[in-house]
């Protein structure tokens, strides 16, 4: 019942174990993230998925070389001493926005919820460009 109440919410959850490692995912999660799980789900390392999402980027502006990759990917996996609490925002390969909540749980583990904003970007783009076309004065608020 409870993985039948987790496939049902409408944004992506993923469930990693103390290890790093997914416990449980939904199909909203997984296809966020195709190419970062590689069809891989169950019991992928945090840190793979890390790389295999960076590592299409190889050899351009972003990543040059493999050291690149390997400094991002170190800065970017989790630490057991640090607290996690975190909420970001990133745009996807996809050209997708979303939302990333990651809270540690007791046993040391981290539950992530992954809400699609790009609707709210979109808008919020469309409001700077107003407002720079014609100045905060001529947008009327209702």
């Amino acid at each position: 019942m409870l993985v039948d109440a987790i496939e049902a919410i409408n944004d992506g959850f993923v469930l990693f174990d103390s290890d790093e490692r997914i416990i449980l995912a939904n199909s909203k999660f997984k296809a966020m993230y195709p190419v970062a799980l590689e069809g891989q789900f169950d019991g992928i390392h945090f840190e793979d998925m890390v790389r295999n999402s960076i590592m299409r980027l190889l050899g351009t502006d972003v990543f040059p070389t493999t050291d690149a990759v390997e400094a991002y990917v170190v800065r970017s996996v989790w630490r057991p001493t640090v607290s996690l609490d975190t909420v970001a925002e990133r745009q996807l390969e996809s050209g997708r926005w979303v939302r990333m909540s990651d809270r540690k749980t007791s046993d040391g583990g981290v539950v992530g919820i992954r809400t699609d904003i790009t609707d709210l970007k979109t808008r919020e783009a469309e409001l700077e460009e107003a407002d720079q076309d014609y100045g905060p004065s001529r947008i009327r608020w209702r």
